[in-house]
């Protein structure tokens, strides 16, 4: 298990497999997530949300971008 905080300027990731469960708190800016059959949720400060291992599909960030994080590896 790690714990940490964790920065990123705007942009965004695919991820075909995501290689943990992850816990995510988000501390300033925004996050969606969008999987690959298209639902996407967003998050902004204050919201936490769960990304579970295998998770497929693209992680944006809108704007510079701070959460806390818990992942189970």
């Amino acid at each position: 298990m790690i714990a940490g905080i964790w920065e990123s300027e705007p942009g965004s990731l695919r991820f075909e497999s995501y290689p943990c469960d992850e816990f995510c708190y988000v501390l300033s800016g925004s996050i969606t997530l969008q999987e690959t059959d298209g639902e996407a949720q967003e998050f902004s400060a204050g919201d936490s949300f769960v990304i579970c291992r295998g998770f497929r599909g693209l992680w944006q960030m809108t704007e510079r971008t701070k959460k806390y994080y818990v992942e189970c590896r």
